[in-house]
């Protein structure tokens, strides 16, 4: 005996109002949620589930608006196994309506039992949702997310800095190999309306010449139609400002308030200040705007050096999410390994705090 299945619907959409906030706040305005994330710069959202099919339901879309977070995972429980959480972190999403196809995705499949989204800002920055939407992928669904991956409104995001690959949000088609194919099937189709009317003149080289820089143009017409998108929002952010002013006016202002109120408070320009964070982001621009003074951070490694190399006078700049922790009523920093060290607070906010060895 076969027991039916409640049929899985094609696409299930989340308004603001149904999403459960496990970490972050949250105050709804009209259709969208304006969301805060915790200390540690963490938004956690939780999505209600009615049978999700993930074998069916695969295509993740997100429509967001603000500072691209610096981190985007997303995690999951099936009903198969229960007891097993799995998680993938994908690209952050951008300003505006981004897809993930998650159909190749290890473990997305059976039916969800628990689906939450975890997003990772600079404390202090807030993004507004709109929606999110999980659907099998047709057709036309496809060419919806190839199109806006290339003629939607989008803007600069943290990838574009170290990563060539125009503006796209990560997903395809990509310029190369498209261009490499819709060149190819109209010289077929050039090849085929020869074969078949024998007409002249389809297959000089002159033709294909035409053809080639044709498709370049289509092809690069959508990349500088962004790119100038951008161009002009960075003119409405930035435009006749001073360069304090510059730096109030972007997403940095939580650090650019951090460091300047830090540097204020170093005495000695020769002094050592250590920058103690896990958040790449966070660390590099910390050190960056740290400058000129004598700053070390430690990408990748230990966040601070053993504690016999630490002295008196030295200052650490710390920035959660770190491996390093500070203990406020014992007044001490704690290393990863247990080791302690003697601090004073010499100034705190929202982001971070600064130290001075004792």
């Amino acid at each position: 005996m076969v027991s039916a299945l409640p049929a899985a619907a094609a696409s299930t959409d989340w308004s603001p109002k149904q999403y459960k906030l496990t970490a972050g706040s949250a105050v709804a305005d009209g259709d969208s949620w304006a969301l805060t994330p915790n200390s540690a710069g963490k938004i956690s959202l939780t999505l209600p589930l009615d049978h999700q099919e993930l074998d069916r339901q695969h295509l993740l879309t997100l429509v967001m608006e603000g500072p691209s977070p610096q981190q985007f995972t997303i995690k999951w429980v099936t009903e198969n196994t229960p007891g097993q959480l799995r998680q993938i972190q994908l690209a952050p999403p951008i300003q505006g309506s981004v897809s993930y196809d998650l159909a190749e995705v290890p473990g997305w499949e059976g039916v969800a039992k628990a689906i939450e989204l975890e997003f990772r800002f600079l404390p202090g920055q807030k993004v507004r949702v709109w929606k999110v939407t999980l659907a099998s992928q047709t057709l036309d669904q496809a060419l919806k997310k190839y199109w806006n991956n290339w003629a939607g409104e989008q803007f600069w995001s943290a990838p574009d800095i170290n990563f060539i690959k125009g503006t796209t949000s990560g997903q395809g088609p990509f310029p190369v190999p498209f261009f490499a194919g819709a060149t190819g099937l109209v010289l077929l189709a050039l090849g085929l309306l020869h074969v078949m009317r024998r007409t002249k003149g389809l297959l000089t080289w002159r033709v294909a010449g035409a053809a080639v820089v044709c498709m370049w143009i289509f092809s690069d017409v959508f990349w500088q139609l962004r790119l100038w998108r951008q161009v002009s929002q960075t003119w409405d952010t930035f435009g006749g400002k001073t360069s304090a002013e510059k730096l109030q006016a972007s997403i940095d202002v939580p650090v650019v308030q951090l460091t300047e109120e830090a540097k204020q408070r170093i005495d000695d320009a020769a002094a050592r200040v250590f920058v103690t964070s896990a958040n790449d982001y966070a660390g590099m621009l910390s050190a960056y705007y740290m400058s000129p003074l004598n700053t070390y951070w430690n990408r990748g490694g230990p966040e601070l050096p053993p504690v016999k190399n630490l002295h008196g006078g030295d200052y650490i700049l710390w920035i959660p999410p770190s491996t390093v922790n500070y203990d406020s009523q014992a007044g001490v920093i704690r290393l990863s390994g247990g080791a302690e060290v003697r601090v004073h607070s010499e100034y705190n906010n929202a982001i971070g705090a600064l130290f001075r060895v004792m």
